[in-house]
C-alpha cells in the first residue's frame, strides 16, 4: 500500500476532527449561538487556518462549531468568536493562542497526523 501524502492525511484528519468538534459542541454555533445540523455547521477557526501551525490548525481551542453564515459570510465573526473564547477558556488561554498560533513543536508531521486521525476517529462517534 502506498504511503499517503501529508495533504491527504490532513484532509482525513479534518473529517474526523470536525465530526468530533460538532459533537462536542452539540452543533451550536460558537458565535451566534444557534443550533444547526448537516452542511450548515462546520469547524470554524479563530486564528485562520492559513496562518496556523499544524497543532493550531487542529486545536480544540482554536476550532469550534460554527455555522456557515458566521464562518464564511461574516468571515469568522471574529469579535463574537473572541468573546466566546474569552468566556469559555479565559484570558490566559486566549492570549496564549493569539501569541503562539504559528509556532510548531511537531517534529514528524506524518506520524503526528496518523496519531491524531486514530484518536479523533475513535472519539468522533
Amino acid at each position: 500500500m502506498a504511503k499517503k501524502s501529508i495533504a491527504s492525511l490532513k484532509k482525513l484528519l479534518w473529517k474526523h476532527f470536525t465530526a468530533y468538534i460538532k459533537r462536542r459542541d452539540k452543533n451550536i454555533c460558537c458565535t451566534c449561538g444557534r443550533f444547526f445540523e448537516g452542511g450548515a455547521m462546520g469547524g470554524g477557526h479563530y486564528i485562520a487556518k492559513a496562518a496556523c501551525s499544524l497543532e493550531y490548525y487542529f486545536s480544540e481551542v482554536n476550532v469550534n462549531a460554527q455555522c456557515t453564515n458566521c464562518n464564511c459570510r461574516l468571515e469568522g465573526n471574529r469579535p463574537a468568536y473572541r468573546a466566546f473564547l474569552l468566556q469559555k477558556y479565559g484570558k490566559e488561554v486566549l492570549e496564549d493562542l493569539e501569541l503562539h498560533y504559528g509556532r510548531s513543536t511537531v517534529s514528524d508531521s506524518y506520524m503526528w497526523l496518523i496519531d491524531k486521525i486514530e484518536y479523533y476517529k475513535n472519539h468522533a462517534t
